[in-house]
């Protein structure tokens, strides 16, 4: 009987290490480039149901330098912000369209189309992002690694 139930366990721990995992959806980060930090101190953010040109949001976000939940990160001539919480729904991710207002700014960003390339693999695994619509432009983004979680992965770039 011992041999048994150190056979199934055995095989239950093969079992869990070796399947596939359907990877997470990549999340999307906001990167200001040469913007004043005045004009990105507050940024208001509506999540839409997709192919809902832009009416009737189903959530908004309000982004500020001084609620703990995002970091903002100078590099060089860019600021990019990134989702320090474990609240998934503060994620900028496919399957939504979104729009990202700066009041001091007076300026309103889109994005729309969100594609992915969904797979399986290891746990922990995440899909690329292949391509998205900003501001009615096709933009296919790359993955920039910099080695610090906080400014790496997929970006939209939004120039003053």
């Amino acid at each position: 009987m011992k041999l048994q139930v150190l056979f199934l366990l055995l095989f239950s721990t093969v079992s869990f290490f070796s399947c596939d995992y359907r990877c997470r959806d990549n999340e999307l980060k906001l990167a200001f480039v040469n913007f004043d930090s005045a004009d990105i101190n507050t940024i208001l953010v509506r999540r839409y149901q997709p192919d809902n040109t832009f009416q009737n949001p189903i959530d908004t976000i309000l982004i500020t330098r001084n609620n703990g939940r995002y970091m903002f990160t100078l590099v060089s001539d860019t600021t990019i912000i990134f989702r320090n919480s474990s609240d998934d729904s503060l994620q900028i991710v496919s399957g939504y369209d979104w729009e990202f207002y700066l009041p001091t700014a007076n300026k309103t960003i889109r994005i729309s189309d969100v594609l992915i390339k969904p797979g399986k693999g290891e746990h922990g695994c995440r899909n690329p992002i292949t391509s998205f619509n900003q501001d009615s432009n096709i933009i296919a983004p790359n993955r920039i690694s910099t080695g610090e979680f906080w400014t790496e992965g997929y970006r939209i770039n939004i120039t003053k």
